[in-house]
């Protein structure tokens, strides 16, 4: 998979969960323990290694703005997975 520019006009394309293969796809996904009822859920790009900072590349897809996603849980279920979500890179002169 690789991450796109937006002056590429194109999709960044959907990342993948932990255990998609050539031929079967899955999602990133999410499990609440502990805790019923409504929520939302806020994820952004951080870097890899302690401390933890936010990362210049943006998430877009649906639910995306601003590079964060964020969308409301049912209060009904306790797993939430994100479909749909790519990763769009920023260059350089634009940080």
């Amino acid at each position: 998979m690789r991450f796109r520019y937006k002056c590429e006009g194109r999709s960044a394309g959907s990342i993948p969960g932990e255990r998609s293969t050539d031929t079967t796809k899955t999602h990133p996904t999410i499990k609440i323990n502990g805790y019923t009822g409504p929520g939302t859920v806020r994820i952004s790009l951080v870097t890899k290694d302690p401390p933890h900072r936010p990362h210049p590349h943006e998430l877009v897809g649906k639910d995306c703005r601003d590079g964060f996603y964020e969308a409301e849980l049912c209060p009904d279920r306790c797993i939430h997975s994100f479909q749909n979500l790519g990763i769009q890179c920023v260059k350089k002169r634009d940080l």
